[in-house]
């Protein structure tokens, strides 16, 4: 079994079991919904998949006819235009996973909903993990050199869709919501431009060096520990049924560094840290203990 179809099958079994865990849980009651009803919460999160879904597809697919940085060399069981529909699917899960984390940590905004702009930093330290790891395994490629292969702005651009799609979600109601089709896809265009012609096209381009990246991930992982690890001390901390889907999507990606034992110790060291934090943040003992 090739290493693309361990992650189609995986990727389907982590977003059942989010979806299932979002609905018994009544998630967007409190993230996405706070004045409705479950019922109403539910079918709102239903609505939130769909768009959120179709609007990274959309986003996606342009950046990659417009730019030409990027593209999903690998074979894919079904395509709409250049991105896999899977990717389209697991979108959602991004996004509502981080606005989850954030939720639960109490970085939100006056309103009680997740603030888009700690959506886009959890989501941009998510794809700080996931895209080395997924380039390396071949799912897909850059054309531009950066970190393993990833140039800086490719990881970026996940927390300016997710950034942009969240603050959709908490500023559109009912059909209005159906903007986020639009303008969330506008606006990571405009971010990604804005990052490029502002900074990236003049500099930071070439390849880091492992022993860099491995400091920065230290750095970084280390940050979010010591973050984490305040907000514990003031029971902010993220529930276990929260956890599980994105502990079982790092365990996919742990898994593919490692598949055949074919792992790359720069990689290797690099990724661990990236572990740290969510272990720190999670509750372990339930509401009622």
């Amino acid at each position: 079994m090739n290493p693309l179809t361990v992650v189609e099958l995986a990727s389907l079994v982590i977003l059942t079991t989010f979806l299932a865990l979002m609905l018994r849980r009544g998630l967007a009651a409190s993230v996405v919904d706070p004045a409705g009803t479950p019922a109403s919460a539910r079918r709102n999160a239903l609505l939130d998949i769909a768009l959120l879904g179709a609007g990274a597809w959309l986003a996606e697919d342009t950046c990659i006819r417009l730019y030409d940085f990027y593209q999903y060399d690998a074979p894919w069981k079904l395509f709409v235009d250049r991105v896999p529909l899977l990717v389209a699917v697991i979108w959602p899960f991004v996004i509502l996973s981080a606005r989850e984390v954030c939720h639960a940590l109490g970085l939100r905004t006056a309103s009680g909903r997740a603030h888009p702009v700690a959506v886009a930093i959890m989501v941009v330290y998510d794809a700080a993990l996931v895209e080395p790891i997924a380039v390396r395994a071949g799912l897909w490629s850059w054309n531009e050199p950066g970190l393993f292969d990833v140039p800086y702005i490719g990881i970026l651009g996940w927390g300016f869709y997710a950034g942009a799609a969240s603050a959709c979600l908490d500023r559109f109601q009912g059909k209005a919501r159906m903007a986020l089709l639009v303008l969330a896809p506008l606006a990571t265009h405009a971010l990604l431009l804005a990052f490029w012609w502002g900074g990236f096209r003049w500099g930071l381009r070439e390849p880091l060096p492992a022993a860099a990246a491995t400091a920065l991930s230290v750095a970084t992982a280390s940050g979010f520990t010591a973050i984490f690890f305040q907000w514990r001390r003031v029971n902010r901390m993220v529930d276990r049924e929260t956890m599980i889907p994105r502990m079982l999507a790092a365990a996919l990606f742990f898994g593919l560094l490692f598949w055949r034992g074919a792992s790359v110790l720069p990689l290797v060291l690099y990724a661990l840290p990236f572990a740290g934090p969510y272990f720190i943040a999670m509750r372990y003992r339930s509401a009622r203990a």
